[in-house]
């Protein structure tokens, strides 16, 4: 009979790994110097631009500060006398009045506008005849009524002075109800 051999089980061997050691250098005197100077310099370069942001901000604060009294202020045109095109100007700034489109026919005398006048309703656009004497009388309203019906605006009559009696009764008259005469 052939002979039996008795199993014998071989344990795996375990063989332990050696730990990796990391070896710690120092750098050289010429490294520490080199990561020193390159460290002073990142942090150069960002004071740099912290302040260059402080700069910019604070000249964007000046402009600001700058422009914002001249958006509060009002637009006060000067008086002159005789200057009747900023006494028409401040009256329009006083009442909200944009106006589109201004025409001097005679310098201190007589000028035409489009303008814009606010309303509840929203804008609505008039004819100006705005003229400077010291009496108006009927010829001056009605050329302006005129002028105001050619273009199909209704008509705003500025003056400076006093209406003829002609003048209030015409404008008494229904057929002139889209007229709107104001002195200044």
């Amino acid at each position: 009979m052939p002979e039996i051999k008795p199993l014998i089980k071989e344990e795996p061997k375990i063989i332990p790994l050696e730990p990796k050691i990391e070896v710690k250098t120092e750098p050289s005197k010429e490294e520490k110097l080199r990561t020193e100077e390159h460290s002073k310099s990142e942090e150069k370069t960002e004071e740099k631009h912290k302040i260059e942001k402080r700069i910019k901000n604070e000249e964007e604060q000046k402009t600001l500060q700058k422009e914002t009294p001249a958006i509060e202020k009002k637009k006060i045109h000067k008086k002159t006398e005789g200057d009747f095109l900023a006494l028409l100007l401040n009256f329009f700034d006083e009442n909200k009045i944009k106006a589109l489109e201004q025409q001097i026919l005679r310098k201190n005398a007589e000028i035409n506008f489009t303008l814009s006048l606010p309303t509840p309703v929203g804008e609505v656009k008039y004819y100006c005849k705005a003229k400077n004497k010291k009496r108006c009388d009927e010829k001056d309203l009605s050329a302006a009524i005129l002028e105001a019906q050619m273009k199909k605006l209704p008509l705003l009559f500025l003056h400076s002075g006093d209406l003829s009696k002609k003048a209030e009764e015409l404008l008494k008259s229904p057929e002139f109800n889209n007229i709107s005469v104001k002195n200044i």
